[in-house]
C-alpha cells in the first residue's frame, strides 16, 4: 500500500467523473442485490418444496374447481396417506393494493398436511369451532394491526357472498401462527371451507385443488398417474403434480423469474463494463506524460500497471460495498413478495467477486496500454 496516496490522487482528478461513475456502479449493484435476492427467494421456495406433497388441479387450470365428492377416490389410491383440499379465495383489505393471500380450507385436514405452518393444535380446535373463524399469518397480522378476536372484512376479486350479494366477507380472527423460518408458505389467511362453500353464490360442492400426502416420494409418479386414471374420460379431468412442480409452473405463469432476472444484470453489467472502461482509459489517457515521469524514475511496467487497476478495485469495490450493503437493508421490504426475511449471504459475496472482476476488465486495456508505452514519445507528448 506504498502506492496509496498516489492512487486516491488519480482517483480523484476528475471528482465528477469519478462521483458520476462511483453512482452509476452503486446503482447498479444494489439492482443487482435485489434482483438477485428474488431469484433466489423464488429459486429457493422450489428447491425446499415437500416432495411427499403432490398437488391435484382441474386438467383446465385453477379457475375449474373440482367436485368435493372426489376426495374419498383419491384416499383410496395406494400410497395415498392423506388428503386435503384448498380453494383460492382472491381477497383484499380496505383496498385492492393491499391484497391478502386467503384460502377456504378444512381445518382438520388441511393442517396435518402442513407442519410448517406451526399451528397448534387448539388453533386448529378455535378454527372448526367458529364458522367464521380465521388463522392469520403473524406478519400480515402485524402489517395491518390484527389481534386475536378481530373482526377482519375482506373483499374478494372472485368469489360472491349470497348472504349480502356483494363481494364483502366478514371473519373473525381466531389464532396467529408462526410458520417456520424461510419457508415460503401458499397462504397468510386461512378460513373455513365450510362457511365459505354455503355462503358463496356458485360453485358449491368444489373445491380449487386436493393436496395429496404420499408414504413415499419415489412413488409419486405412480400415484399421480393413478389418481388421474381415476378422473380420465370425465368432466372433472385432473392434473397431478409434486409441490416442486406445482411451485415451478406457478412462477413460470408469471415468466421464467430466473432469466429475466439474469438479462436485466446481464444488461445493466455490460453498459457498466463500458462505462467504468472509458472512466479509467480517459484518466489514463490524461495522464500519460505523469506516467512517463514515474517509469523515468525507475517503476516498472508492472508496478504502473498495478496502480490502475488498484484505481478501477477502489472505485468499482468502493462503490459496489454501499451498492449491496443498501440492497441487504432495503432487501426486508420485499418480503411480502419474496417470503423471506434476509437477503441470502451468498449474495453479497458473489456481488463483491463480480465487483472485482469489473474492476479488472475495465483497467486491463488501459494497462496493457501503459505496458507497452514508448518513455520517450509519452515524455514529448506524442
Amino acid at each position: 500500500m506504498k502506492h496509496y496516496r498516489l492512487i486516491w490522487a488519480g482517483v480523484w482528478r476528475n471528482e465528477t467523473r469519478t462521483l458520476f461513475t462511483l453512482f452509476s456502479v452503486l446503482t447498479a449493484f444494489l439492482l443487482f442485490g435485489l434482483l438477485q435476492g428474488v431469484s433466489a427467494a423464488f429459486s429457493g421456495s422450489v428447491q425446499s418444496a415437500n416432495l411427499n406433497r403432490l398437488y391435484v388441479e382441474s386438467r383446465f387450470g385453477l379457475s375449474v374447481g373440482l367436485p368435493t365428492a372426489a376426495l374419498g377416490q383419491m384416499e383410496r389410491v395406494a400410497g395415498v396417506s392423506n388428503v386435503a383440499y384448498a380453494t383460492w379465495f382472491g381477497g383484499s383489505y380496505q383496498d385492492a393494493r393491499q391484497p391478502v393471500f386467503a384460502l377456504a380450507v378444512d381445518p382438520l385436514r388441511y393442517f396435518a398436511l402442513y407442519p410448517e405452518l406451526n399451528v397448534s393444535a387448539d388453533a386448529v380446535k378455535r378454527l372448526a369451532a367458529v364458522r367464521t373463524g380465521a388463522l392469520v399469518g403473524r406478519k400480515v397480522a402485524q402489517q395491518y394491526g390484527w389481534n386475536v378476536g378481530d373482526k377482519v372484512p375482506l373483499r374478494s376479486s372472485i368469489w360472491t357472498n349470497k348472504t349480502n350479494g356483494s363481494s364483502n366477507w366478514n371473519f373473525e380472527i381466531v389464532g396467529i401462527f408462526d410458520p417456520v423460518e424461510g419457508r415460503r408458505t401458499r397462504s397468510d389467511f386461512l378460513f373455513n371451507q365450510a362457511y365459505f362453500d354455503e355462503a358463496r353464490l356458485v360453485a358449491r360442492g368444489t373445491v380449487g385443488w386436493y393436496v395429496v400426502q404420499i408414504d413415499d416420494p419415489s412413488h409419486a409418479a405412480a400415484i399421480a398417474t393413478a389418481i388421474d386414471a381415476l378422473f380420465a374420460n370425465s368432466a372433472n379431468e385432473t392434473r397431478t403434480q409434486n409441490e416442486q412442480e406445482t411451485a415451478q409452473s406457478l412462477l413460470k405463469q408469471h415468466g421464467d423469474i430466473n432469466l429475466i432476472v439474469n438479462l436485466i444484470i446481464c444488461a445493466v453489467f455490460f453498459t457498466l463494463i463500458f462505462l467504468t472502461g472509458n472512466t479509467m482509459m480517459q484518466s489514463v489517457r490524461e495522464r500519460i506524460p505523469e506516467f512517463a515521469v514515474l517509469k523515468t524514475l525507475g517503476y516498472s511496467s508492472a508496478t504502473v500497471a498495478g496502480i490502475i487497476v488498484s484505481e478501477a478495485l477502489l472505485i468499482c469495490v468502493g462503490a459496489a460495498l454501499p451498492g449491496m450493503a443498501a440492497a441487504w437493508l432495503l432487501f426486508p421490504l420485499m418480503q411480502v413478495v419474496t417470503g423471506v426475511a434476509r437477503m441470502p449471504a451468498l449474495i453479497v459475496v458473489s456481488g463483491l467477486g463480480l465487483a472485482i472482476a469489473l474492476a479488472i476488465l475495465s483497467s486491463l486495456p488501459p494497462a496493457l496500454r501503459l505496458r507497452t508505452m514508448n518513455t520517450v514519445d509519452a515524455l514529448a507528448g506524442r
